[in-house]
């Protein structure tokens, strides 16, 4: 007979994740990325040491699985870092779930931006005894299983939990408030950008990029024609809708910025929309503080050229 109540976890080692086909993996560490596309399983004494994890099963089908996504969406933006991940385990109330291609959607429509597997054969369900939609397990950077949540809510005791696991793994004096994560340096190399999910264009030629509905934070987005370059990502043909936006924590940013032609370029520098200063001029390659003195928080940076051709190879944070 099925049975609705189990056991909690809590205090127990947490078991390993797998499943049959992941999504979003450009946001675990690269130990995990490899394991996801390699499809064995991640393991909290291997590719998940140190870091704190929200699991989160449900299906895209349980009214009471999309009632908890809106949370899982604010943790993601307001708790994105290293230290911190959530992982999405979608597994099926019906057959018409198994579908690798639906759950792929449902991810889409939601907009959901962490990493997320389908477990459509019950592997990591039953690892954890799992009996009903949905359920919240959240294990700190030992593997160590601290909160286990059966069914929908509880979501004021995750947040504070999370903040507290976050505090002691960063430092009280590092992770002062919720999303006081300051974005770490951003390289533009074509192998980083290839690792945060920027489709590349052909090594040596441009490509035509477009802004998605929604760029996660410490993350970057391109619009127009751009080159990515081995060490550099540079302008292509100017166009109206020409710009690279970086959603980044913090109060000020800085980029290492060069003109990518004979002669020296302009760009315009926007902040949450809002053009900042006079259009800068960019000649040798350089330092150029974009902006400073901003509140803490998260923010939108817009770099738009508007003469010549720039090579942009980081941006950092403070």
């Amino acid at each position: 007979m099925w049975n609705p109540f189990r056991p909690s976890l809590v205090k127990k080692h947490a078991k390993e994740i797998t499943g049959d086909v992941w999504l979003n993996i450009t946001s675990l560490s690269n130990a995990a990325r490899k394991a996801a596309t390699d499809r064995t399983p991640l393991r909290f004494d291997g590719e998940l040491s140190g870091i704190v994890t929200l699991i989160h099963f449900w299906d895209y089908s349980s009214v009471d699985s999309i009632e908890d996504l809106p949370y899982l969406h604010k943790w993601w933006e307001m708790y994105e870092c290293p230290e911190f991940v959530i992982i999405g385990i979608h597994t099926p109330q019906f057959a018409f779930a198994k579908d690798a291609d639906k759950v792929e959607a449902a991810v889409l429509r939601f907009h959901l931006d962490y990493p997320i597997v389908s477990d459509s054969e019950y592997t990591t369900w039953k690892r954890y005894g799992t009996t009903k939609w949905p359920r919240k397990i959240l294990v700190d950077a030992q593997g160590i299983i601290c909160l286990d949540h059966n069914g929908k809510g509880g979501h004021e005791d995750i947040e504070t939990k999370i903040h507290e696991l976050l505090e002691q793994v960063k430092g009280g004096s590092e992770f002062i408030h919720p999303g006081n994560v300051v974005t770490p340096s951003i390289s533009l190399s074509r192998e980083s950008l290839g690792m945060r999910g920027v489709a590349l264009s052909p090594l040596n030629e441009s490509a035509e990029y477009h802004i998605p509905n929604k760029i996660p934070l410490h993350s970057i987005a391109l619009s127009g024609w751009w080159i990515t370059g081995e060490k550099a990502l540079a302008s292509g043909a100017l166009s109206d809708t020409q710009a690279c936006i970086i959603h980044f924590y913090g109060s000020a940013c800085m980029g290492h910025i060069r003109s990518a032609g004979t002669e020296s370029a302009t760009v315009q520098i926007y902040i949450n929309n809002k053009k900042i200063g006079e259009d800068v001029v960019i000649a040798t390659e350089s330092e150029y503080t974009f902006v400073s003195g901003l509140p803490a928080a998260s923010h939108q940076l817009t770099i738009i050229p508007i003469k010549g051709n720039i090579a942009i190879s980081s941006v950092s944070f403070s």
